[in-house]
């Protein structure tokens, strides 16, 4: 087929027969071709760069609430962690304290028999 002589760009021809190969549709379904074609595509890759954004910006605010939450299980944790060594003084005070009312009263007893 001579493309010049039915007023057919080669290039547009070409560009349209690649299109067909490339889109591996079968031979009846409709192809899109043209300069509307490619503004749709523009849109649509312009579309889809927005969402990409908006996916990056969600990413990042989810990232900053969770380095939050990391900040404050850490927090958290510390304050346990005093708590239960404020326990163990505690214990050891009240055991201590029990110890010598232990033997106080058994001092008594010992002076009492007497």
């Amino acid at each position: 087929m001579n493309l010049n002589t039915k007023s057919y760009r080669p290039d547009n021809a070409y560009r349209f027969i690649e299109r067909l190969v490339l889109s591996q549709c079968p031979c009846n379904s409709i192809v899109k071709y043209g300069l509307e074609s490619n503004a749709s595509l523009q849109s649509q890759v312009k579309e889809r760069m927005e969402f990409n954004q908006k996916l990056i910006s969600d990413l990042e605010e989810m990232k900053k609430q969770r380095d939050e939450a990391k900040r404050e299980l850490n927090n958290t944790q510390l304050t346990v962690r005093e708590a239960l060594d404020e326990l163990k003084i505690t214990t050891t005070l009240i055991l201590a304290t029990q110890k010598q009312i232990s033997s106080v009263e058994q001092w008594l007893e010992s002076c009492f028999r007497l």
